[in-house]
C-alpha cells in the first residue's frame, strides 16, 4: 500500500508542476500582447455599436478610398450582395470625377449593417475599403441640393 501512495503522490506532484509552469508563460504573454491589443478593439466594438444602432434606422453607408474610376453600378453590385440597394451617390468634383467616396443606401438597415460589417477593410479594385455609418447631417445636405427628395 505504501508504494502506491508514493507514486501517486509523484504523479500529481508532476502534473501539478507541468500546468503550473504553463501557466505562468501565459499569464506572462497576456500581459504583454494581449492588453495592448485587446483593449482598443474592445472599445471600438463598443463604439460599433452605437454605430451599428445608426445604420439599422438609415440603411445608409460612408464609403471611403475608392478608386475614383469606380461606377455607381459596381458599387451597387459589390454591396448588393447584402440586400437590395435604394441608392448609390458618388459625388463628384468639378471635372466630373468621383472624390474616392460614395453614399450606398440600403432598402433594409440590417442589410446595410451587415454590408458594414463584412465590407470594411476589404480590398476593393486594389484599395482598401472604409465603410462608415454615413452621418445624418451628410443625408439632410444631399436632400437640401435638390435631388428630387421628399419636396
Amino acid at each position: 500500500a505504501m508504494s502506491d501512495d508514493e507514486e501517486e503522490e509523484e504523479e500529481d506532484e508532476g502534473v501539478s508542476d507541468k500546468y503550473d509552469s504553463d501557466e505562468e508563460d501565459e499569464d506572462e504573454d497576456d500581459g504583454k500582447n494581449t492588453e495592448g491589443r485587446r483593449r482598443r478593439p474592445y472599445s471600438e466594438s463598443m463604439a460599433r455599436a452605437g454605430e451599428e444602432v445608426d445604420v439599422l434606422i438609415s440603411a445608409r453607408l460612408f464609403v471611403r478610398n475608392l478608386p475614383y474610376t469606380v461606377t455607381e453600378q459596381e458599387l451597387e453590385e459589390y454591396f448588393g450582395r447584402f440586400g437590395d440597394i435604394a441608392d448609390v451617390h458618388i459625388p463628384l468634383d468639378s471635372v466630373k470625377k468621383g472624390k474616392g467616396f460614395a453614399f450606398v443606401t440600403f432598402l433594409v438597415g440590417e442589410h446595410a449593417a451587415k454590408a458594414m460589417e463584412n465590407l470594411d477593410r476589404q480590398i476593393f479594385q486594389g484599395r482598401l475599403l472604409h465603410v462608415l455609418p454615413a452621418r445624418k447631417a451628410a443625408a439632410q445636405e444631399d436632400e437640401g441640393a435638390g435631388e428630387g427628395g421628399d419636396a
